[in-house]
């Protein structure tokens, strides 16, 4: 006999009811999470830049915190000075010669 082949009809096998396509909802945690950190970044760079023109605050408000810092920057200038006054007297001192003989 002859087979004819006439049109078939496919099977789609589906789940029934309500059916949720992940890939959207992927999509979206994708978008969300660039937009996060697009503004993380956005945020970050207005806050350097909002830190960066400000003076530095101190926590008592009669302190003014760029004397503070000079006066400490002087000591430690006068520190060193020091040092070096004493090492040079060190090098330039005679020290005895202890014979070893």
């Amino acid at each position: 006999m002859i087979s004819l082949k006439i049109f078939k009809r496919k099977k789609i096998f589906k789940k029934g009811g309500l059916h949720i396509d992940p890939n959207v909802y992927w999509d979206y945690l994708l978008l969300s999470m660039a937009a996060v950190v697009i503004l993380s970044f956005t945020w970050a760079i207005y806050l350097f830049l909002v830190i960066r023109q400000s003076p530095p605050s101190t926590p008592y408000p009669s302190m003014k915190a760029y004397e503070t810092e000079k006066e400490k920057i002087n000591q430690a200038l006068e520190y060193f000075r020091a040092r070096a006054r004493k090492s040079a007297e060190i090098i330039t001192s005679p020290s005895p010669v202890a014979d070893p003989s």
